[in-house]
């Protein structure tokens, strides 16, 4: 078999939902300190909270979306590690774009399933077409897929 995703090697996928927040916080710490680049000369129309909403609700955003994401991460990685999941194996019939899944995030379809796909494959088109019509071992939780194989000559 061909290892196509491994949840244990690939590791924590979701920084850039926590980044988010970072990104607004940095913006909150410089309109604070430099009001001037935002063309706000000190008591203008600039909201005196504005900096503090900015940077506060931006950490706020990056602990509670880190936090979040993470335990889903390491919940997912402990059953994994633990036996706990399900293994399917057939043939992929279709790769379903985010608006077109149930689950509203790209998937792929086995025997009439559907298991959403990593984040490490959701972008790559071409790899997912390449996926379509191949013989497959994933190991799934909750119709997630944590471990996806494929296998050579099916």
């Amino acid at each position: 078999m061909v290892t196509i995703y491994d949840l244990a090697v690939d590791g924590y996928e979701y920084w850039d939902v926590a980044a988010i927040g970072l990104f607004f916080s940095g913006i909150g710490f410089i309109f604070k300190r430099r009001p001037a680049i935002f063309n706000a000369a000190p008591g203008s129309s600039l909201m005196p909270w504005m900096p503090g909403l900015f940077f506060w609700g931006g950490l706020f955003w990056a602990f509670a979306a880190f936090g979040l994401t993470y335990s889903e991460y390491a919940k997912q990685k402990e059953l994994y590690k633990s036996g706990q999941y399900d293994v399917v194996e057939g043939v992929v019939e279709a790769v379903l774009p985010a608006r077109r899944a149930k689950r509203g995030y790209q998937s792929i379809k086995i025997d009439g399933e559907e298991y959403v796909l990593p984040l490490a494959l959701r972008s790559e088109e071409g790899d997912q077409k390449r996926l379509l019509g191949k013989e497959v071992v994933i190991f799934e939780i909750n119709k997630k897929i944590i471990y996806m194989a494929r296998i050579p000559g099916a």
